[in-house]
């Protein structure tokens, strides 16, 4: 009979202190607000003056720049050399949304044996009219302010592809910039989409 009172008291106690315990995890857990937003504006605000995209000043040097004309340039119109290519040890870049959208992409390039060869993959852009497309362009920043277009970028399907080649070094210009273009007269840069860093 001690026995089972003994039992039955050690079970009773081992039953309040998992009550307890679970009762002090609870109580300590964290709570998340789902319903939060993100703060697009202030994210972007505090990526231009890290650097991490372009201020106001250099979009207007993007505008007023002449535009470079690389070595042998040529944009890719297929997507028959990216297909083949492999990205160990290229320069790399994630493209940010410079609006506040939802549009992403990825860029590397590399120049190997005197070739420069540049591929952007991109999507959830914003949608096309009849009179419009996307363009590329890669960037030397700071005092040597340059840049080169790598041409219109090629729609396949939801993905927006921008392949690049030219007969020299061109790995100094390590930004990128996807613009939406108007099909007119002017071969400015228009309204920047993404940018990212090549590193």
């Amino acid at each position: 009979m001690k026995t089972r009172i003994k039992i039955a008291a050690f079970v009773l106690c081992f039953i309040i202190i998992l009550l307890v315990g679970f009762g002090c995890l609870r109580s300590n857990s964290p709570t998340f607000d789902n319903t939060a937003e993100i703060d697009k504006e202030s994210i972007l605000s505090e990526a231009r003056k890290g650097g991490l995209i372009m201020d106001e000043s250099e979009i207007d040097q993007m505008i007023s720049s002449p535009v470079i004309v690389a070595n042998n340039g040529k944009t890719f119109e297929d997507l028959s050399l990216y297909k083949g290519l492999v990205f160990n040890g290229w320069l790399a870049a994630a493209l940010a949304d410079v609006n506040g959208g939802g549009s992403f992409g990825l860029a590397h390039a590399q120049t190997k044996d005197g070739v420069y060869t540049f591929v952007a993959e991109m999507g959830g852009l914003p949608i096309l009219t009849d009179d419009t497309y996307y363009e590329g362009w890669i960037v030397r920043r700071g005092q040597n302010f340059s840049l080169i277009s790598t041409g219109e970028a090629l729609l396949v399907e939801d993905r927006v592809y921008n392949i690049f080649v030219a007969d020299e070094d061109l790995t100094d210009y390590d930004f990128y910039v996807l613009t939406l273009e108007n099909r007119d007269a002017n071969t400015a840069p228009s309204k920047h989409i993404l940018e990212g860093s090549l590193k």
